[in-house]
């Protein structure tokens, strides 16, 4: 276990490095040059979105600002550092071992609710270990460019953000398998119960990917349809810190070597994670996943992931 409060007080130490240097240097110095031409005209969008986890993956309320994701993806919690992550669910499209990443992404706000996304990341294969000897990959390479529309509203007190997302895969394990691209729609949607500090929420994905092999060895391992349904709870602690657990529920995959339209049910697995909000940009999120029919410390997974939102 203290190899991974090693892993989360590195991944934590760099995200309150980068908070720091935004804190004392770089939001002072984008005031100062930009002030109010970088405001997004019409309604402030935080009297629309109040809950804090998707202010800050739905990015800065600034007319243009820079987006960074910074994760560690681990192994299991009986080996946190280990070079595999067993693939709990059994879903496609997955990487089975643990890995750094991060992403750095534009945002331009169209309007208070409507805005352009585009970016890119780098990934690093098993940190603390050899690469995993069944990997079929790099051991660092470009993280999946994408794209993304986004509408943020409410409606009926619901909190939602749509999202449209087309990916274009670099993840060098996913191209040995043909993956070349693909295109989702989400919608998250959150509700908060009164002032009893308790939300309940529903996350929604449709997607379809197209594939440049077309080998019987890898159709078992391509998913042309995916669609997930994924309910969650969150709980305030404080005004910075909740509680959350999310349940993939009904998550259903089409393989291209199935015959017609025969669905492959994955796994129902749980996570769960605590969510520190730093600021109303800059969010840090430790977490586990397991199954919850067979839970198991050698199949319960671990993650950090942040998001920090700059101007």
């Amino acid at each position: 276990m203290s190899k991974l409060f090693a892993a989360l007080l590195l991944v934590s130490g760099l995200s309150f490095t980068v908070h720091a240097q935004d804190a004392n240097e770089s939001s002072i110095k984008a005031s100062d040059v930009t002030g109010e031409k970088n405001t997004t005209p019409g309604q402030d969008i935080d009297e629309t979105i109040t809950n804090k986890k998707m202010r800050a993956e739905t990015g800065s309320k600034s007319k243009w600002s820079i987006s960074s994701q910074l994760n560690y993806i681990g192994g299991s919690i009986e080996k946190p550092l280990s070079e595999d992550r067993p693939n709990i669910a059994g879903a496609n499209g997955t990487t089975d071992a643990s890995l750094i990443g991060g992403q750095v992404s534009g945002k331009y706000n169209l309007s208070s609710s409507n805005s352009l996304m585009a970016g890119v990341g780098v990934r690093w294969i098993s940190p603390f270990q050899a690469k995993p000897s069944g990997y079929q990959g790099d051991r660092v390479d470009a993280d999946n460019p994408y794209l993304i529309y986004q509408h943020l509203y409410k409606w009926k007190g619901i909190q939602s953000a749509l999202q449209i997302n087309p990916v274009f895969y670099t993840q060098s394990n996913l191209r040995a398998q043909g993956w070349l691209a693909s295109v989702a729609v989400a919608q998250n949607n959150i509700y908060e119960i009164g002032h009893s500090g308790v939300s309940l929420g529903l996350y929604l994905l449709a997607q379809g990917a197209v594939f440049d092999k077309n080998g019987a060895d890898v159709k078992p391992d391509q998913s042309d349809f995916v669609v997930n349904f994924d309910p969650f709870i969150e709980y305030q602690l404080t005004e910075n810190i909740n509680l959350r657990t999310v349940t993939n529920l009904w998550n259903y995959e089409h393989a291209r070597s199935a015959p017609g339209s025969t669905y492959i049910f994955d796994k129902v697995y749980q996570s769960i994670g605590v969510g520190y909000a730093m600021t109303r940009d800059i969010y840090l999120y430790p977490n586990l996943q397991f199954l919850p029919d067979d839970i198991r410390s050698d199949r319960t997974n671990v993650a950090l992931n942040t998001y920090i939102n700059v101007f």
